[in-house]
């Protein structure tokens, strides 16, 4: 990124700077202005290339902090004007031209990506995560060496209405979920570690479990959660707290070797259910749920006995029994909804009592204490959009279906 600057300025103690960020997150640039006698009531900030022109308004600004400048893109050189508006009237301009780095050919480095938008996108800017998908015709050995390496690769990418990039975010682990708030940017890692960052690429803060099954300790500029993983998805509650998907391993006697075969001799097994755990975050944790104790143990799915939990630290023998992968907080209910790939149900939990107030999804397998809590099967209208109820649309996984719970 290569910046140069003009100055017109009515304000001698006064400057503007826009400066290039680092390297995990190069499209950012950086505003940066002195503080003044005379308080700045807003800068703004009108950027054009050959290809586009943007503008950008910061009200009450805050002197002598780094602002982050985003909408910039791949390549494109930009003259840039900064306004700073002073409470008494008076402005300074600072004119400055700021050239982007070239996108990374390399594969390795940046990944290919075919963008299609159409229809009405809802207007706005959109984040996601790329990962390196493993092929699923390997072997374990081979499946394990090239797993080893996607785990070590990570990206956050955001793009504008257009489906052009203008921010993204590199790291050396892969990232499993990441969400926006309070111009924060939160994401886990296949290493159970959640992170905060800014929009320069700087973690301000973040979190580990205490116990992870690989044994690694927590890092030395992590907070410290009494737990054992973090993984597929966290919330940001109203209070402050983080909410996240966690697990627990237990010895479980009598548990099944095949899930396709009842008659199958059982045996005492390593078992991964899932825990919900709430903590400050500060690390301290104020409100936990555990599957083992409120979900049955003899109802089990297909692909308990593939080496998911074993590629994360577990034992490779480790079962994978609840496997939850999707978290939504109800707070005027006091509840949570959560899902559960494996058991292939939906469940909706009461934080008070840690019950579950119903489950949506197969009603095979269930024991005669989940009978009350089982949603029943009812005619729903093909037209989407017209429910007279609150909507879930629920994404199968392994059916490929779209399903409807009013």
């Amino acid at each position: 990124m290569h910046v140069t600057n003009k100055r017109s300025t009515s304000k001698a103690d006064f400057s503007m700077q826009i400066s290039k960020n680092n390297s995990n997150a190069p499209l950012t640039g950086i505003l940066y202005f002195t503080k003044s006698q005379i308080a700045v009531k807003q800068i703004s900030i009108t950027a054009k290339s050959e290809k586009e022109k943007f503008q950008r308004i910061f009200k009450n600004p805050i002197a002598e902090r780094n602002i982050p400048l985003l909408g910039f893109k791949f390549g494109e050189k930009y003259e840039i004007e900064a306004v700073a508006e002073f409470v008494d009237g008076e402005k300074n301009i600072e004119n400055f031209t700021l050239q982007m780095p070239e996108m990374a050919q390399d594969p390795n480095e940046f990944p290919d990506l075919e963008i299609k938008i159409g229809g009405c996108p809802e207007p706005g800017w959109i984040m996601f995560n790329p990962c390196r998908q493993v092929p699923t015709d390997m072997n374990e050995k081979e499946r394990t060496t090239i797993d080893a390496a996607a785990l070590n690769y990570g990206m956050l990418i955001i793009l504008d209405e257009k489906g052009e990039i203008v921010w993204y975010y590199k790291c050396d682990n892969r990232l499993t979920y990441s969400l926006i708030k309070n111009d924060r940017i939160y994401y886990g890692t296949a290493a159970n570690i959640i992170y905060e960052i800014d929009f320069f690429g700087n973690v301000t803060a973040s979190w580990c479990p205490k116990h992870r099954p690989n044994g690694k300790p927590v890092p030395k500029n992590s907070i410290a959660v009494e737990s054992e993983t973090f993984h597929h998805q966290f919330l940001l509650l109203n209070n402050g707290n983080i909410l996240a998907l966690s697990t627990q391993e237990r010895e479980i006697d009598n548990f099944y070797t095949s899930e396709d075969d009842i008659n199958a001799p059982r045996a005492k097994q390593s078992v991964i259910g899932d825990v919900i755990v709430e903590f400050e975050r500060n690390g301290k944790v104020v409100w936990q749920w555990n599957a083992f104790d409120y979900l049955d143990t003899n109802r089990i799915g297909y692909e308990t006995f593939v080496k998911y939990w074993g590629r994360r630290g577990y034992s490779m023998e480790a079962r994978d029994w609840s496997h939850f992968n999707g978290l939504y907080d109800l707070p005027e209910e006091n509840a949570l909804i959560v899902n559960s790939r494996l058991q292939s149900a939906v469940f909706k939990i009461d934080k008070r009592s840690g019950e579950i107030i119903w489950i949506f999804g197969d009603p095979q397998g269930w024991g005669e204490k989940y009978h009350g809590a089982l949603c029943r099967e009812v005619e729903t209208s093909k037209q989407w959009g017209f429910a007279a109820a609150p909507v879930l649309i629920i994404w199968n996984l392994l059916l490929g279906k779209v399903q409807m719970l009013l």
